[in-house]
């Protein structure tokens, strides 16, 4: 099913992308995106959760393309939580198995991204 962009034109998805968590339903994002992490040491030390994250790793909403919608505006390879952040090398796309060991596109948990993405949720019945 194509997706809208900020432009008003569709892209077709991905057909190589991983399926996403039901939580993505719930929005329609005008521009490519992603979920990422902001990578940490402390994912490894003790207090970690054996993951290779730390406890309150949150996955954030990575904006892949430059877009602006209002007074809000973020370049490409930024998270949409952070004005002038960049996702660099280290930053990356973050993936989770679901119950039947599929590799999906978890759901955002960062407090700002979510906040901000309130403006792109599909209203019931749209």
């Amino acid at each position: 099913m194509p997706e809208p962009t900020i432009d008003g034109s569709e892209v077709e998805k991905d057909e190589t992308d991983p399926p996403r968590a039901p939580f993505w339903d719930e929005y329609e994002i005008p521009f490519e995106h992603d979920a990422a992490i902001k990578v940490r040491r402390s994912g490894l030390l003790r207090g970690s959760s054996g993951t290779g994250h730390a406890r309150d790793t949150v996955v954030h909403l990575h904006v892949k393309e430059t877009f602006e919608a209002g007074r809000l505006s973020r370049e490409a390879d930024s998270y949409l939580c952070e004005n002038g952040s960049t996702v660099d090398f280290q930053g990356r796309e973050e993936r989770h198995r679901n119950d039947d060991g599929d590799t999906i596109v978890p759901a955002v948990s960062c407090e700002t991204c979510l906040e901000r993405m309130e403006r792109w949720r599909v209203e019931d019945g749209e």
